[in-house]
């Protein structure tokens, strides 16, 4: 099986998610999110060893960043109303 060239470790995909898209989040946090099935990037297992894929971590950071607000409830409102709850 050949592995892609783009794969990065959990602590380089935080960096990377920093540097390349202005999201900040601990190594841990990425490894929290992962074992508890929470959002997060697609990851491939090889062995023990975890691996994390630029073009996943970019299609997870360009959905986790959320257009301009004026106001925190406006993301509680539309998702709501996608629901069909409000």
């Amino acid at each position: 099986m050949m592995l892609p060239d783009d794969l990065m470790t959990t602590p380089e995909t935080a960096r990377y998610l920093a540097a390349a898209h202005g999201i900040r989040v601990t190594s841990g946090a990425l490894r929290t999110r992962r074992c508890l099935g929470l959002d997060g990037p697609e990851f491939l297992r090889v062995g023990r060893s975890v691996f994390y894929s630029r073009a996943s971590v970019d299609q997870y950071a360009s959905v986790a960043v959320s257009g301009p607000m004026r106001a925190t409830r406006e993301s509680t409102i539309s998702t709501a109303l996608e629901s069909g709850a409000a």
